[in-house]
């Protein structure tokens, strides 16, 4: 099923944001979680696998990039 977490009083879903992480090439398999937060009531937390012989250089900013921009776009829209 289909998590979904509250983050600074906006639902968020965790699947939209797992396809966001499973669609970068160097991913082979990942998982979304919420985490209790202080302020923000929950905040996701990204679990990935890498392909064989991928980078994970850089590879955390990537993919923070990435969720923030596909959620400003399902906000937005």
């Amino acid at each position: 099923t289909d998590d979904v977490i509250n983050v600074a009083g906006h639902r968020l879903s965790t699947g939209s944001i797992e396809a966001v992480l499973a669609a970068h090439p160097a991913v082979a398999e990942c998982a979304v979680i919420g985490v209790a937060d202080e302020i923000k009531g929950q905040v996701p937390r990204g679990f990935v696998v890498l392909k064989a012989g991928a980078s994970a250089d850089g590879l955390a900013d990537e993919l923070v990039a990435a969720v923030r921009d596909a959620v400003i776009g399902l906000c937005a829209g």
